[in-house]
């Protein structure tokens, strides 16, 4: 997993999404399961819980996921985003640009409108993260969906006998970086 350093917030943030690729070569070493580039979709929290803590122990870090209702966000094993850090991330520091990639709003209704296409294939906002702005609403930490109403409305437009659609939720995964005392 590619990541990107975000120097204020003191994470390694997953540069795309996570694939159906990766997780499944984190899983099972990759001997089955769809092998693409597409987010991974349709998982639950506890399951991208378990996969964290998965991850934070093949590379022999702190499992973040300690109890279901306790996370520790700042020992170094992987994780979700908070709502503020997704925030932070997808508006580049909120700085430099409006939405992510761009400060143009047909620009951004070309992102908004690519819908579970494989990542990366949108320009990448200032700090390097790809499909912020588009491809799959995704869960962060507290078992939220980031813009829920957002999603439950196009869900429910969609198919009214259902308020949450699962397939089309992805999750992004960070890790803290302990700052070092010296």
């Amino acid at each position: 997993m590619k990541g990107m350093y975000i120097k204020k917030l003191n994470l390694v943030v997953g540069v795309y999404p996570l694939t159906n690729k990766e997780w499944y070569e984190h899983l099972n070493g990759g001997l089955e399961g769809i092998l693409d580039n597409k987010p991974k979709v349709d998982v639950l929290p506890l399951s991208i819980k378990m996969f964290c803590n998965t991850l934070s122990y093949k590379k022999n870090l702190k499992h973040c996921y300690i109890q279901p209702d306790h996370t520790d966000l700042y020992n170094g094993g992987y994780r979700l985003l908070t709502k503020e850090e997704w925030e932070y991330c997808a508006s580049a520091g909120g700085d430099t640009e409006l939405y992510s990639g761009t400060d143009d709003i047909w620009e951004l209704t070309q992102y908004a409108s690519n819908d579970y296409s494989d990542v990366g294939l949108l320009k990448p906002n200032k700090f390097g993260l790809y499909d912020m702005s588009g491809n799959v609403d995704e869960w962060i930490e507290g078992n939220q969906i980031k813009d829920k109403e957002e999603h439950i409305k196009q869900t429910f437009n969609k198919n009214p006998h259902s308020y949450t659609n699962l397939s089309r939720l992805g999750f992004r995964i960070c890790r803290y970086i302990p700052i070092e005392s010296s």
